[in-house]
């Protein structure tokens, strides 16, 4: 999926959806990343690959939400703002953010950034915006909600402090 602008470059609901899919894979390529790095650590690698899935069931939702949206649906206006800051944070590339990583401080850093970046504002912007089925609402921002809260109590209990994290440190290939 590309991002292309309507006539006179409005933001439609389209480019919105286009860049929320290509953040879900580039956060899902990220993690993926963070497994290898920590593979020598099967339990911090089995973590990261638990987020890895998600943000590939993420991306999976979204595509398909494109695929069920009707062309004139597409081509609606959206929130410019929200739709510059997803392509903000496209700019710099999964391989770009791993080499930033020594450690798993460091991962643990740059994936809550991730996770509080525009990329899941759009993505609940989505769930909450397109779903008609408040069941289907509700699990699927249940599930985001669970997807964060890992991130901050979900690391294996040696590496819950940052001293911990920060001794573990990230092998490269």
């Amino acid at each position: 999926m590309t991002i292309q602008l309507v006539d006179g470059g409005q933001a439609t609901i389209g480019d919105l959806l286009a860049v929320g899919v290509q953040l879900e894979a580039a956060a899902q390529r990220f993690y993926e990343g963070l497994v290898e790095m920590f593979r020598h650590a099967p339990e911090v690698a089995d973590f990261w690959r638990h987020f890895a899935a998600d943000e590939m069931l993420h991306g999976k939702q979204l595509t398909e939400l494109h695929a069920s949206t009707s062309e004139t649906r597409l081509s609606e206006p959206t929130d410019a703002m929200m739709l510059e800051a997803g392509r903000k944070l496209l700019v710099l590339s999964p391989e770009d953010r791993l080499r930033e990583v020594r450690n798993l401080d460091d991962a643990y850093e740059i994936a809550h950034d991730l996770e509080t970046s525009e990329t899941n504002t759009i993505f609940r912007f989505f769930i909450t915006e397109f779903s008609q089925d408040r069941c289907i609402i509700t699990a699927m921002l249940r599930h985001l909600d669970g997807h964060v809260e890992r991130l901050i109590t979900g690391l294996p209990a040696h590496y819950a402090t940052r001293a911990g994290r920060i001794e573990l440190k990230a092998i490269r290939s």
